[in-house]
Parts: structure tokens; C-alpha cells; sequence
């Protein structure tokens, strides 16, 4: 066994310990029910958003073009 195959190893068993971590707190979430864990429809932070910023607004070009000596 070469260095770089328990490299490979250990970055594939890092990879499948943080998805199993991940999908357990999901699990976790969702049986708990605490407002804000799934972003309920009742949780005080949804219902302080006021209807104007929900409405979209236009985009912004990051691009400026020149003036043009017309």
C-alpha cells in the first residue's frame, strides 16, 4: 500500500463520516419541532418580512459602459 492509495482512502472515509454527519442532523431536524429547523410557515422571522421586500427588483449591470462623445 502506497502513500498515495491510504491518501485516497482516508479522503473518501473523511467524505462518507461528514455525509453520514449531515444526513443525521437532518434527520435530527426534522423530527425535532422547533420553529426555524425546517423554516416553518408560524416562525416569527418569516412573518416579520415585510411584502416590499419580498417583491423583486431589478437587476443591476456590474458592467458599465462608457459615455459616448456623441
Amino acid at each position: 500500500m502506497n502513500w498515495q492509495l491510504l491518501f485516497a482512502l482516508l479522503c473518501v472515509a473523511w467524505a462518507a463520516v461528514a455525509l453520514i454527519r449531515r444526513g443525521l442532523r437532518l434527520i435530527q431536524e426534522k423530527s425535532s419541532n422547533s420553529c426555524g429547523a425546517l423554516g416553518c410557515d408560524s416562525c416569527p422571522v418569516d412573518s416579520t418580512a415585510s411584502p416590499q421586500s419580498l417583491v423583486e427588483r431589478p437587476l443591476v449591470s456590474l458592467q458599465t459602459t462608457p459615455p459616448s462623445d456623441e
